[in-house]
């Protein structure tokens, strides 16, 4: 059963944030819309105290991992601690507030995007991921799905910038590899192993295009996306997702470059995908502005 919100509307946290209301929930925390007392509203989100009484200090690790990323297309990190509130003690951190909403909320909205919204999209996103991917030893983001990406104006070309670096993981700089779990309806086939690379974020992108051009997902079975994988979904995970239909003929257009660069990134082989994000993205400005099929 799901529980009622940590915060209420009027509680304040470490006397600086008041609560203005509840957003939403994800796996381990709940995320609040707050009014800093000086510098405005921020959003604010609070691990829950069931998790919390694990380790405060691992739970802040995003903060850590995030408090050093300065890019336009990476949501910016303001605060962490932790705080009690009716004797629940809770680590939380606050971060940039957009109100215009994610990319899973603009697609509920209206289904589909543009291609040339979409890949403008991509683009953006892609420079943010290859900022950290750049880094020695890369970081990756391991859960990039509609919901991480905010929105920031009324056009998603506008400005996306990529949220909740939560399951971020540095790879290890020898076996340049790395460990971890995201939302199963966006992981690569790889994820079943649990042995991934720069290649994981490229195919939860490519699904997350793939998505917002096509307005399904393209894989059905998989479409709760708010799913996340464990141990019963690592056979789905693994199998059935060779069979791609192409993004053109969902859209009854001939457009052979966008099928080429969306299914190159969700190929079932990682080697068969663009090496990170920095790749992919140079593919997507190929495509360019005013995409039009021919």
């Amino acid at each position: 059963m799901r529980r009622s919100p940590l915060l209420a509307p009027g509680d304040t946290v470490r006397q600086t944030y008041t609560v203005e209301r509840f957003l939403g929930a994800g796996a381990f925390a709940d995320v609040f819309l707050v009014s800093h007392h000086y510098l405005g509203q921020q959003a604010l989100k609070v691990f829950r105290p069931e998790a919390s009484e694990l380790d405060l200090e691992e739970l802040l690790s995003e903060a850590r991992t995030l408090v050093d990323l300065t890019h336009p297309n990476i949501v910016r990190l303001y605060d962490a601690n932790v705080d009690s509130i009716r004797g629940l003690p809770f680590a939380f951190v606050t971060m940039e507030w957009c109100s215009a909403g994610t990319l899973a909320d603009r697609l509920k909205a209206q289904v589909r995007l543009e291609v040339d919204e979409a890949v403008q999209m991509g683009i953006q996103i892609c420079a943010g991921l290859g900022y950290t991917h750049s880094m020695h030893p890369p970081l990756l983001h391991l859960d990039v799905n509609p919901q991480n990406l905010l929105l920031f104006g009324e056009s998603t070309s506008e400005m996306i910038k990529l949220a909740d670096y939560g399951l971020a993981s540095r790879l290890d700089p020898v076996t340049r590899l790395t460990r971890s779990s995201g939302t199963l309806a966006f992981s690569p086939p790889e994820m079943a192993w649990g042995v991934l690379d720069e290649r994981a974020d490229v195919y939860s992108l490519g699904v997350t295009l793939y998505r917002a051009v096509c307005g399904l997902h393209p894989f059905p079975l998989l479409s709760p996306e708010t799913v996340s994988a464990t141990s019963e979904f690592r056979r789905i995970l693994s199998l059935g997702r060779r069979d791609i239909t192409p993004p053109s003929k969902l859209l009854l257009l001939e457009f052979p470059q966008l099928d080429e660069v969306l299914l190159r990134a969700m190929a079932y082989d990682p080697f068969d995908r663009y090496r990170n994000a920095n790749e992919f993205g140079a593919a997507l400005e190929e495509i360019g502005p005013g995409a039009k099929a021919s």
